[in-house]
C-alpha cells in the first residue's frame, strides 16, 4: 500500500467520522440550540468538500472554523475545553499538508 493510498483512506475516514458524528448532532439537538444545527450542517460541508481533491482547500477552512467555532461555543456555554476539536484541526491539517507535499512530489 502506497502513502497516496494511506492518505486517501485516511481522508475519506475521517471526512465520514465527522460527517457522521455531525449528522448524529444535527438529529439530536435541542430545538433552541441553533448553534449546534448550524455548526452540524457546516461540518458536513466542510467534511464533504475535503474529500474532492479540487475543494480540499475550501473544505479544510470550512473545517477549522467550524472547529475553531464549536471550541468557542463550549467554552462559552460550558466551560469546557474539549480536546477533541484540537485533534480534529490537526488531522484537517495533517491531510491537506501530506496531500499537498505528495503532490508536489510527483
Amino acid at each position: 500500500m502506497t502513502a497516496g493510498t494511506i492518505l486517501k483512506a485516511y481522508r475519506l475516514v475521517f471526512a465520514g467520522l465527522i460527517a457522521v458524528s455531525s449528522a448524529q448532532a444535527l438529529l439530536t439537538a435541542p430545538e433552541h440550540s441553533h448553534h449546534a444545527f448550524s455548526l452540524g450542517a457546516i461540518e458536513i460541508l466542510g467534511a464533504s468538500l475535503l474529500v474532492v481533491a479540487r475543494t480540499q482547500p475550501i473544505g479544510a477552512g470550512v473545517l477549522l472554523c467550524a472547529f475553531a467555532l464549536a471550541q468557542g461555543l463550549s467554552v462559552v456555554t460550558t466551560g469546557r475545553w474539549p480536546t477533541q476539536y484540537v485533534q480534529y484541526a490537526a488531522s484537517t491539517l495533517v491531510i491537506v499538508l501530506l496531500g499537498r507535499r505528495q503532490s508536489e512530489m510527483t
